[in-house]
């Protein structure tokens, strides 16, 4: 008996069973590949495969069920601008035209995750689960560093050579700012099991990836989980507090200028670096501009230069493989229509989140997304469709566990 209501259990719970698997091998596949076998692209192929297998799986199990038509004749547009982009990248960059499955990968990832309406597939219990395993990689990820590297985050709690030992927390992760990013995630997913479950445990373990947060020094990462967590206070509020909440914000600023030096406040943000290639606000705003001018310059506004263009026109200028900022990454490698497909689907998982009956469950998502955005204007990691690790839980919250409603405010 026991068997037959494990069965039952497995197929009635398939797909969050299925994305939970995704997560778990994309998050360690990447850890064995880059420690063990000390050759990171296995990591991407890895990723490649979890993709086309959910499209399989899916085409096998639900082959009643078609794709959206709308999504598909994107899949197609976005095949077709990846095919013009490439051109433009070899005859301008001089680059090797060999990253037309990118745009095969990515037209699938949007495909499955906008064109299919998984809140037919997914409830509240799967919601927990997911959950559960983006928090619990977080808590491993956290108690391993501070276990295995507790000289890092003991160095920068005392102040002693705090950047160098920032820059190298970073858990079982590649980098420190991949690993703050994963412990915002992990936060988030705790604000949600916080919300609906109510126990306590999970505000201990949020309190612990916060501070993995710090100690990463992550700039980024950190702003997200500030906008995140300010955003969910200040939307449950009543109608009092969300006056007085702005207004204490501004006393906080006012109190910043007057006790600090605004000069050092601005270095701080604008000029200063941790980094040995010097990277720093100021040098981001450039790279940005660069980007913008050359893509009008030689005329590849509407199409990009291709998937991978930016390491190759970045490097000889700036050092860098990335412009540190996914909108331009994506603008710069498919143009404004890459551009256009992905604000199109952010707006329809903004639009779908509007229509959430439970407004806590609803005001965490709008957080949740608010932060996300705000995140990409300084980092690409964690750009949606593409393929790493970062990039798959991202899709997955934000494109696939969006859909599922919890209609009542009563949990």
């Amino acid at each position: 008996m026991t068997m037959i209501i494990s069965k039952k259990k497995v197929i009635e719970h398939f797909w969050a069973i299925f994305f939970s698997g995704m997560i778990l091998l994309s998050v360690f596949g990447g850890v064995f590949s880059r420690e063990v076998l000390d050759n990171s692209s296995i990591g991407y192929y890895i990723n490649y495969f979890l993709w086309i297998s959910l499209g399989v799986v899916y085409v096998i199990k639900e082959r009643k069920n078609p794709f959206s038509k709308e999504y598909v004749i994107i899949s197609g547009l976005i095949l077709l601008n990846t095919i013009v982009g490439m051109i433009y990248g070899k005859v301008i960059l001089d680059l090797r035209a060999d990253n037309l499955h990118q745009g095969v990968i990515i037209g699938l990832v949007i495909v499955m995750v906008m064109g299919v309406n998984w809140n037919d597939y997914l409830c509240k219990e799967d919601l927990l689960l997911l959950m559960r395993v983006v928090f619990i990689i977080g808590i491993i990820a956290s108690l391993y560093a501070m276990i295995i590297q507790n000289q890092n985050w003991i160095g920068v709690l005392i102040g002693k050579e705090r950047m160098n030992n920032a820059w190298e927390y970073r858990s079982f992760f590649g980098q420190r700012n991949v690993f703050a990013y994963f412990c915002f995630l992990s936060v988030s997913a705790g604000m949600y099991l916080l919300y609906i479950t109510h126990k306590k445990r999970y505000l201990f373990g949020m309190l612990l990836l916060t501070l993995q947060i710090y100690v990463t020094d992550s700039r980024t990462a950190m702003l997200m989980f500030l906008l995140f967590l300010t955003m969910c206070i200040y939307l449950n509020l009543g109608r009092k507090g969300k006056i007085v909440l702005p207004l204490l914000g501004v006393c906080l600023i006012l109190l910043i200028i007057v006790f600090t030096d605004l000069s050092v406040l601005i270095g701080r943000f604008y000029h200063e670096t941790n980094t040995s290639f010097g990277d720093s606000g100021s040098l981001r705003f450039n790279m940005w501009y660069s980007g913008v001018q050359y893509l009008f310059s030689n005329g590849a506004v509407l199409s990009g230069f291709g998937f991978d263009s930016q390491g190759p026109y970045l490097e000889p200028l700036f050092k860098l493989k990335s412009f540190h900022n996914a909108f331009m990454d994506i603008i710069f490698q498919g143009g404004i229509i890459f551009l256009g497909i992905h604000l199109y689907t952010i707006g329809k998982v903004i639009k779908s989140v509007s229509k959430i009956e439970n407004k806590g469950y609803k005001y965490i998502w709008i957080s949740f997304i608010a932060a996300f955005l705000f995140g990409c204007l300084f980092d690409s990691s964690a750009m949606l469709y593409s393929s790493n690790y970062e990039a798959i839980i991202s899709t997955l919250m934000l494109c696939v566990l969006t859909k599922i409603k919890i209609e009542s405010d009563k949990i």
